[in-house]
């Protein structure tokens, strides 16, 4: 495997993917690393995801899944109507 080169922010990667970046998060959170989805110490005390080449693959493919989408949409409003 070749070495990682280029890593993406949420917000850079949401808008690569043409998605918003809430939904880019809600599905990051089901990601690990295998899949190209990294968490990046910066300069807050948060940090923020970060997404590989293969990382954007790994997300569009779930975007392009309409049975996964519509599930983790559902989760998304189920967490935001609480």
């Amino acid at each position: 495997m070749a070495a990682i080169s280029d890593v993406f922010t949420l917000p850079r990667a949401a808008a690569r993917l043409g998605i918003s970046e809430e939904l880019l998060a809600e599905i990051a959170i089901d990601l690990e690393p295998e899949d190209g989805v990294l968490w990046v110490h910066d300069s807050t005390e948060e940090g923020c995801y970060g997404f590989t080449l293969f990382g954007l693959e790994s997300v569009q493919e779930i975007v392009n899944d309409k049975p996964t989408l519509a599930f983790i949409k559902e989760r998304m409003e189920r967490n935001n109507s609480k």
